[in-house]
């Protein structure tokens, strides 16, 4: 009998470490806790669906970044030689002669142009391929949960540009 009252006192003293462990947060108005925020966390994605990212982010992380950090013909050509094989993707303003028009697919029409005697194709829409976009705002991988939500935003920030 005596044993039986150590262990029911051990376990009541297990239980009330326990539960000086628990922090008791408030619920929002779905009943999921409302969590403060870690001030030391890196910027997370995690909650947001790809559409959500690309609208938040849209000023800041494209309009505001092409027009503070646009190259120029002679800067994109510098950043061209530099990656030599490797694709990089950067925003530009340029000045240049269109020298040809592909309306062959209405939903992926082009435009050519002729910089520093290189041909350079831009995508018009209605649909857009790559990930130009997303790559040129200086996102990484490892700012998202996965891989796919990190290829949808190359989607959704290709919508927000058309």
């Amino acid at each position: 009998m005596m044993r039986l009252k150590q262990w029911g006192a051990v376990l009541m003293g297990c239980a009330a470490l326990l539960l000086t462990a628990c922090t008791v947060v408030d619920l929002d108005e779905n009943g999921k806790p409302v969590l403060p925020a870690d001030p030391n966390a890196k910027p997370s994605f995690d909650h947001l669906t790809p559409q959500q990212i690309a609208q938040q982010t849209w000023q800041s992380r494209v309009i505001d970044a092409a027009n503070q950090h646009a190259l120029d013909a002679t800067a994109l050509e510098k950043v061209r030689q530099a990656s030599g094989a490797t694709p990089q993707s950067v925003f530009v303003r340029l000045n240049s002669e269109v020298t040809g028009t592909d309306v062959s697919n209405p939903r992926e029409q082009k435009l050519t142009l002729t910089l520093l005697g290189q041909p350079l194709v831009v995508q018009l829409g209605p649909v857009m391929r790559g990930n130009a976009i997303r790559d040129a705002s200086g996102f990484k991988f490892e700012d998202f949960t996965n891989q796919v939500q990190f290829a949808q935003l190359s989607r959704a920030y290709n919508r927000e540009a058309i």
